[in-house]
């Protein structure tokens, strides 16, 4: 085992390493086990015992399907942070510039005082939101991607949702757009302190909403992004991430083997994350009853989660060509721990596709040497990859730009000059980050910075391809990029 990677086996004794040197492998197909498969039309598991009861969440009486617990709390610590979202959750003053204009011609509208908050429990204003049809450049913007959004952020989480046709525990956070504060504002792993309130009511009259799924990084966590996912939330977006069991900050003692066989089971807890989140939505009584749209999907993900994501968009990878790669001494080794531990044939790819998938954003993937591009044109929705020139671990010329470049229009791909691997995470403010993780912490671009330029571009491309919002092009191209986001090199090819 390599010095890297005892060190980062170290670290996530304290906040868990998401590094694609070591980390970024190749989760296969989506069968579920041998309870039975999917059922393409439907989206569901047709195992064998019968399914769950999704109005309940509870095991049909033959005891298979997945089982649902009471709702663990969401994180420690309860104090409260003046974080500047304002408590009724209207939209912030962007401070754009007089000469960015929205695609009719007007100057934008960043929540000036006239505006008024956003009623959050009196619906959506209707700006082609959740039509997921092609953009309409003529409706207006009502508020911007910029800033925080017209909703309180809420959180809650689960540690022990369990899928039976895999027996296989999946623990889940989701955050949510809420209509009023809840009892105490996150802090995770009793360090980082978020804006989401947990438990806090769902803006129920307002939604259903879209879903994002994130998948966490080697040995992350599903919250290790929470900067990004609260504030998705805040613009109406159900945000839903599973902890990858055997491939989370807490699985101490993994091997080769284990992370050879963990990386099968990635796509399908994303998968199952968003049957679990679809049945919650329709469960009396859940807070999350009611928001969940299940036909309008995107997926995120960060290094191996990036590399799991691409997969969910419809990439494919052949691990005999790894182990070819690795034969050869590719420069990006990505793979070669784990490779001899496949089994000769064996193709990654997502069946069935992800019901309603719309998008896909990238950060920091790796992996180029398990796709190629013959398979990476494969993935059938826009996307946008980003990644940082100081990225060591995902380098931009053997990773990011490889990736993008064999990826289909219509994509986008946005370099952050100044950013590290870890930018994309929430893990360098944890205490003693700097000290472990070495040059992966010690970026150039402020992690605050690096938040509010993954937050908008991640969030304009997502209303633009999720929600239909055509006004989000603003955003997505000069004179904005070039006037508010500087450290940005851009490319967009539609």
């Amino acid at each position: 085992m390599s010095g890297l990677r005892l060190a980062l086996l170290a670290f996530t004794v304290v906040a868990g390493a998401v590094a694609c040197n070591d980390a970024v492998e190749t989760p296969v197909g989506t069968d579920r086990g041998a309870g039975g498969g999917f059922d393409a039309a439907a989206g569901t598991d047709t195992g064998t015992g019968g399914p769950s009861d999704g109005a309940t969440g509870a095991d049909t009486a033959d005891g298979t399907g997945t089982e649902d617990v009471e709702p663990a709390d969401a994180a420690g610590g309860d104090a409260e942070i003046d974080s500047g979202v304002p408590d009724s959750g209207e939209p912030v003053d962007a401070g754009l510039p007089d000469d960015v204009q929205t695609p009719d011609g007007g100057p934008t509208d960043e929540g000036n005082a006239d505006q008024g908050p956003v009623d959050t429990d009196a619906g959506m204003v209707d700006a082609g939101v959740h039509d997921g049809g092609s953009a309409d450049t003529s409706q207006p913007v009502e508020y911007p991607p910029d800033a925080w959004g017209p909703y309180l952020a809420g959180v809650y989480n689960n540690n022990l949702i369990y899928d039976q046709n895999r027996k296989r525990t999946v623990p889940m956070y989701f955050w949510y757009p809420a209509s009023a504060q809840g009892a105490k504002q996150a802090t995770y792993m009793g360090l980082m302190k978020g804006q989401a309130w947990e438990d806090a009511p769902a803006a129920k009259t307002a939604g259903p909403f879209p879903l994002i799924l994130f998948s966490h990084g080697f040995k992350g966590i599903a919250f290790q992004s929470f900067s990004l996912t609260e504030y998705l939330a805040s613009h109406g977006f159900v945000v839903a991430a599973p902890n990858h069991q055997g491939n989370t900050l807490f699985d101490f003692t993994s091997t080769d083997e284990d992370v050879a066989n963990v990386t099968l089971e990635r796509p399908k807890d994303v998968y199952f994350t968003y049957e679990k989140a679809v049945e919650f939505g329709k469960t009396s009584g859940h807070v999350l009853e009611g928001i969940v749209r299940e036909d309008l999907t995107a997926i995120t993900g960060h290094s191996f989660g990036a590399f799991t994501a691409i997969i969910v968009a419809g990439s494919e990878a052949d691990m005999d060509r790894a182990k070819a790669a690795c034969a050869q001494g590719v420069e990006a080794d990505i793979f070669c721990d784990y490779v001899p531990y496949y089994a000769p044939g064996t193709m990654l790819r997502m069946d069935p596709r992800l019901p309603g998938l719309k998008a896909l954003v990238a950060l920091a993937p790796g992996g180029y040497n398990a796709m190629f591009d013959d398979n990476l044109a494969k993935v059938y929705v826009p996307g946008l990859t980003m990644g940082g020139t100081e990225d060591t671990t995902c380098p931009l010329d053997i990773e990011t730009r490889p990736i993008y470049n064999g990826m289909p229009k219509p994509k986008s791909k946005a370099e952050l000059t100044g950013a590290t691997h870890m930018s994309f995470t929430n893990v360098c403010s944890i205490p003693m980050a700097q000290a472990i993780f070495g040059d992966m912490c010690k970026a150039t671009m402020t992690e605050e910075r690096a938040f509010e330029i993954i937050n908008t571009l991640t969030t304009a491309y997502l209303r633009l391809h999720v929600n239909g919002e055509g006004g989000m092009h603003a955003w997505l191209e000069d004179p904005y990029i070039a006037q508010q986001l500087s450290e940005v090199a851009w490319i967009d090819e539609r």
